[in-house]
């Protein structure tokens, strides 16, 4: 495991902390290792060391939102973390070594958990490809299912843990 992943994965675990509940924060699963308080977050490296190659147009589904903030009653914008992951129905990533592609079959979205609730975890089914030397360039590999939070965790590491 690198150190981008390591990062990640002990936000995580934090985010998923029953203490957490509904909190956001400013330390990102794309780039925990720096706050990133500026707009351009879509141009800066994101996901460096995830065993998946995950794009910006999955910001929304990791939960990463930007929002106005206030200190001292002055606004100011800023990118925000939470744990309400909503992976859904035919979302593909690609592992960088290129040995295999997976893809949301199935799909319910997390919901953190508050104050009279507990978090509910929600869930993907994943269906995962191998490379394939015949007429098509993937072929069925296994299919299997995770919670989101797992599923966050395999993106990263390549493994739920």
């Amino acid at each position: 495991m690198n150190e981008q992943q390591d990062a990640a994965l002990k936000l995580l675990v934090a985010m998923l902390a029953p203490s957490a509940r509904d909190n956001r924060d400013t330390r990102l699963l794309c780039c925990p290792e720096r706050d990133v308080v500026h707009s351009s977050l879509r141009e800066s490296p994101l996901f460096c060391g995830w065993c998946f190659r995950v794009d910006t147009c999955f910001l929304d589904p990791l939960d990463i939102k930007y929002q106005q903030r206030a200190v001292n009653k002055v606004k100011y914008d800023v990118w925000t973390q939470g744990s309400a992951f909503s992976f859904k129905v035919g979302h593909t990533f690609y592992r960088k070594d290129g040995q295999m592609l997976i893809q949301v079959h199935d799909a319910k979205e997390s919901v953190p958990g508050r104050a009279e609730s507990e978090r509910d975890s929600g869930y993907v089914l994943v269906q995962c490809y191998e490379p394939n030397n015949g007429p098509t360039k993937w072929k069925t590999a296994e299919t299997f299912g995770m919670t989101q939070d797992e599923f966050v965790r395999y993106l990263i590491a390549g493994d739920v843990g």
